[in-house]
């Protein structure tokens, strides 16, 4: 008796092209989540004048806000 060779399974067949898994899924919804909150935080504080203690408080802002707690 031969061997049958299924030809989806056949060296050489073409894959199946598959999306982005659901890690990198989530992982992009957040960095893109991240990137909305960094833009809406310099609007806010875009028109005025930027100085040392400005651009230090929106960095602890971002970096150390309310939805950034460590524990």
């Amino acid at each position: 008796m031969a061997t049958m060779i299924i030809p989806s399974q056949a060296y050489g067949a073409p894959r199946r092209a598959r999306g982005p898994g659901l890690l990198a899924v989530i992982s992009n919804w957040f960095r893109a989540a991240r990137a909305r909150e960094a833009e809406a935080s310099v609007q806010d504080y875009a028109g005025g004048r930027w100085c040392d203690a400005t651009e230090r408080e929106l960095n602890e802002k971002l970096l150390f806000g309310p939805n950034r707690s460590i524990y």
